[in-house]
Parts: C-alpha cells; structure tokens; sequence
C-alpha cells in the first residue's frame, strides 16, 4: 500500500514537473514570438525609412535636372529685361518719346513676370514636401513643357524630339509626379543613344487611359537586362547613377493603376510604355 501511494506521488511531482517544463517551454516561445515581431517591425521600419530616403534621393536628382532647365529659362528671361532697360536708356538719351517706348515694352515685360512666375512654381511644386495633390492636367502640355525644360538644361544635347501627340489629353493626376515620370524616361532615352538620334514621345487615348510610349534609337538593352531594369540601383550608365530612375517611374506609374513596360532590340533602340488615368 505505501509502496503504491509512494508510486503516484512519483507520477505527480513527474507530471508537475513536466508540466512546469511545458510552461516554461511556451513562455519561452511566446518571449520569442515577441522579440521575432519587434524585430520584424524594426526591420520594416528601416525599411521604410530607406526606401523614402532613395526616393528622396531621386526626387532631388529630378529637381537637379529641371532645375537647369529652368536656369536657361530664367537667363533668357533676364535678357529680355535687360534689352528693355538698355532701349529705354537709349530713348532717354535721344530725346525720344519714353511713353512710346514704354507702351511697347510693357507686354514683352510683362511676359517676362509670368515666366519667371510660372517656372518658380513649376520648381515649388517639385521641391515641395507633403501629400500629392491629384487633379486634372493636360498631359501633352506637360510633356512638350519636360521636353522644353531639358533642351534647356542642355539634356537632350544633338538629339531631335518628335511628338506624335493630339492638341490635348486630360489625366488626372499629381503634374510633380508625371514630370518625374518623363523626365526619367527622357534622361534614360538620351543616355542610351551615343550618336545623334531622336526621342520620339506619342500619346493616345484607349478605353479611359491615356497610353504615352516614349522611343529611342539608342544602343537598345540586351535580353539578358530586359527584367533587371526595374530592379533598385541597376545601371548600365558609364557615369554612376542613382539606379533609381526606372524603379520610382515604375512605382509612380503602378500608384495610378498603370504599367510602365520595356520593349528593346540591341543596336535598334528602346520603348518604354506606360498608362494614366483620365
């Protein structure tokens, strides 16, 4: 009998003790579980944090390029001003009728304050921080506006624009962000071709999209890269670049519920094409 209630005294403190294991077992998991999703939490924070810097990053490096763009603008501009000061000191030192001369530079001044109104804005709205104002634009006004910009920065260099483009097409998005988009697929064109060639930029409408395709008779990109050029910080540039080009002009594109895509023969050159909403 005793030996009996010795045996179960046994097999209880043995049950207890597994028992205690087992606990200690699953608090140890359940401490793991919680350090493993403060890590992972940690992690995509981090994530996050780079991903906005690189996009920040690319956005500056777009600024850079209007930013030239708009230079050339603005020194143009500055001439006008100039060339009107210098007519009216030579009216005044002639004796001549300053009203008349005044009534004939007031428009060509006037346009002058307009310009340099209209291209401080266009850089406000890209350097400008916050959320993204979505509303109705004119998207082939836009585009002849980028092309414009970059011929003035230098950019397009001895390349020639042709334009396949209605008198107008309406989307409604963010203009920031579609300057972004054509500014990286315009510098990308121009960087693939190593000779005189031409970009051309066409845009229709289909359905309620507006489909733009942007082409170049550049060196084209090889079958092998054709999927890598999306990819963060792939480049075939022999100057370094962000790497980042394709990618933010991907992801604003998709934002929208469109595709950017690549078609490209090497030595025949490149198309890109992408989708907006009406």
């Amino acid at each position: 009998m005793l030996e009996g209630i010795v045996l179960v005294a046994r097999d209880v403190r043995a049950m207890r003790q597994l028992l205690s294991e087992r606990e200690a077992e699953i608090v140890r998991r359940k401490q793991a579980e919680a350090e493993l999703r403060g890590a992972k939490a940690s992690i995509e924070d981090q994530l996050e944090q780079t991903r906005t810097q690189l996009l920040l990053s690319e956005r500056r490096a777009t600024l850079g390029t209007l930013a030239g763009g708009v230079g050339h603008e603005l020194r143009n501009v500055a001439q006008i001003q100039i060339s009107a000061v210098d007519e009216l000191r030579s009216a005044l030192e002639r004796g001549g009728d300053l009203a008349a001369v005044v009534a004939e530079l007031l428009p060509d001044l006037a346009r002058v304050g307009d310009h340099i109104t209209e291209h401080g804005g266009r850089m406000m709205r890209l350097a400008r921080p916050g959320p993204d104002r979505v509303g109705p634009i004119d998207f082939c006004a836009v585009v002849r506006e980028v092309v414009h910009m970059l011929g003035g920065a230098g950019r397009l260099r001895r390349h020639k624009a042709v334009f396949h483009l209605p008198p107008s097409l309406t989307v409604t998005v963010n203009r920031t962000r579609i300057e972004q988009i054509l500014v990286n697929l315009l510098v990308n064109a121009v960087d693939a071709m190593t000779s005189a060639g031409s970009i051309t930029i066409s845009a229709s409408e289909r359905g309620e999209r507006v489909v733009c395709t942007v082409t170049d008779t550049g060196v084209g990109i090889p079958p092998e890269n054709l999927d890598k050029v999306f990819e963060p910080f792939f480049s075939t540039k022999a100057e370094a670049g962000t790497g980042l080009g394709l990618p933010v002009a991907r992801e604003i594109v998709q934002s929208y519920g469109g595709k950017l895509t690549v078609e490209s023969m090497v030595n025949r050159g490149t198309t890109f094409t992408f989708d907006l909403p009406m």
